[in-house]
């Protein structure tokens, strides 16, 4: 089995930067990513969208202008990222050749965009830009009002319950201060709060060496922001259903009049065994498909999604069209098809198989892995392998899965329907 994962090594800068490093010597390329471990839950509260505000002020605050750095990367024939903020993390990526001035100078302008400095300019016009960033993601208010109600029906006080998106809300934005986003740059900008991932013609030594020697070897310190504790337990939802009609709030001129349905739950992490939630989950969707839309024709997807938060599991099943007369019974087959999962013996040993069997089918180019080598060191800060993986998917048992299902019971669900 080819686990390319297994081949990272790793090593600490004196300034206590993480690099792992995955070295393929007949690559001409390095795809290259920084981790800072600290995201939109660590936004003040009040301020949200406080992360995602200096994510786009960074690179904007360098003496090499914005339009430089991407110029230069793109020049190379590769390119860069500069910045993607989700709730654990910001990440940071970019693509060159193995020339060593080319990666000195890419260390250089990472190295710049990381290092101490004020965040004071473009303040104003990134406040704006970002703001129309909300809008395009959220162009109707009562929509992310209906949103941001059913988050804190399924969230409560837990800290998820704050947010629409890590972006915040346009209330909060707007007042965030240059020197609240000074304050995060700092204490969260720091060297040992970050970790850096090469995939390609570049070896650890040579890695670090190009490291010492670059800006990124000369960030401050500071500290690591620690994972969030698994929790065992977590409440019930304050509500368990709300229907929403657009006819009373949006003119709409749909050709066809479908309703949009949605269920989530909240899973502690800690109360579940690794993978179990994934296996469910993929098990539900095989019974969702003939219940839903095989058996009955109420629509042409409807599918299980799952979020990990460190602390929880955000568990969903959703359809976007779902054929009026569904409306009335669809919670009913949902606890139908949860129950069958439950029962189906034969089908959780083929889609256990078949997920075990999928390490073996693997085709990952350097980019794809460097993106989930950032993936694990945001939700477990480490490089996991395959092998692990693979591990802890033989150790699961029906049983384990049960004890995922619990948490689908229909008391457990807050539902959202949104009819004509």
């Amino acid at each position: 089995m080819w686990d390319p994962y297994a081949d990272f090594e790793s090593a600490t800068l004196s300034n206590g930067l993480d690099v792992h490093v995955l070295h393929w010597p007949d690559r001409p390329w390095v795809s290259g990513g920084l981790i800072v471990h600290s995201g939109a839950r660590h936004d003040p509260v009040g301020l949200e969208g406080s992360a995602h505000f200096v994510e786009h002020l960074v690179s904007r605050n360098t003496p090499v202008p914005y339009l430089e750095i991407r110029k230069f990367f793109e020049s190379t024939g590769g390119g860069v990222r500069l910045g993607a903020t989700n709730y654990h993390a910001t990440k940071y990526h970019f693509f060159v050749p193995t020339h060593d001035a080319i990666l000195r100078q890419a260390l250089d302008i990472f190295g710049a965009i990381f290092a101490e400095r004020p965040i004071e300019n473009f303040v104003e016009i990134q406040r704006e830009v970002i703001l129309g960033e909300y809008q395009r993601r959220n162009p109707v208010k009562v929509l992310a009002d209906l949103q941001g109600k059913f988050n804190q029906v399924l969230y409560g006080a837990h800290w998820l319950g704050r947010y629409l998106s890590p972006m915040g809300s346009p209330e909060s934005i707007c007042r965030i201060a240059q020197s609240d986003l000074q304050l995060f740059h700092d204490e969260h900008y720091a060297a040992r709060n970050m970790s850096m991932v090469f995939v390609g013609g570049l070896s650890l030594e040579k890695a670090v060496d190009l490291l010492e020697k670059s800006p990124l070897g000369r960030i401050r310190s500071g500290d690591r922001q620690p994972l969030l504790s698994p929790l065992e337990a977590y409440p019930a939802p304050s509500e368990s259903r709300h229907v929403f009609e657009f006819s009373k709030h949006i003119v709409t001129n749909a050709a066809r009049e479908v309703a949009s349905y949605g269920s989530a739950c909240v899973i502690p992490a800690g109360s579940v065994k690794d993978f179990s939630v994934y296996i469910m989950s993929e098990m539900l969707n095989r019974i969702l498909f003939d219940e839903v839309r095989e058996t009955r024709g109420w629509a042409y997807e409807i599918r299980a999604e799952r979020s990990y938060h460190q602390d929880v599991i955000d568990f969903s099943v959703f359809s976007s069209a779902l054929v009026l007369k569904a409306v009335d019974s669809i919670e009913e087959v949902i606890t139908k098809s949860v129950a069958l999962v439950g029962s189906s013996e034969d089908l959780f040993e083929k889609t256990l198989n078949q997920s075990l069997a999928s390490y073996d089918m693997s085709d990952l180019n350097g980019t794809a892995i460097r993106g989930s080598a950032l993936k694990d060191l945001e939700k477990e800060q480490k490089v996991v392998t395959c092998k692990e993986s693979r591990d802890s998917l033989r150790k699961l048992t029906m049983e384990d899965v049960r004890s995922a299902l619990k948490w689908l019971s229909p008391e457990r669900r807050f539902t959202l329907l949104k009819v004509p």
